[in-house]
């Protein structure tokens, strides 16, 4: 993901960062926890004005956004996995 996209993006939104990660039209598939996370780990507020982010915060943005979410996937991946893999060592089923 590009910084100069967010920046783009978000240029002239007076809506929060948080709002702006949440809406489906500016970047799909990021939810409430997923923008929660991606705030922590880039030390944004979510209540900033998202037209009010440097480039440095959009760059360490457009870093984060990528990681939180294959991380996100790589988690809902071995949950399922060990839930699978499980589900015959319960049951008897080969």
């Amino acid at each position: 993901m590009a910084p100069e996209w967010l920046k783009s993006a978000f240029a002239g939104r007076k809506k929060s960062i948080k709002e702006c990660l949440l809406d489906q039209q500016i970047l799909a598939g990021i939810g409430n926890i997923y923008s929660d996370e991606i705030l922590f780990l880039t030390g944004i507020r979510p209540d900033r004005p998202a037209c009010s982010l440097t480039d440095t915060e959009l760059s360490v943005l457009a870093v984060q956004i990528p990681i939180a979410l294959s991380s996100a996937a790589g988690a809902v991946f071995f949950v399922q996995t060990v839930k699978s893999s499980c589900y015959h060592n319960s049951y008897g089923v080969t």
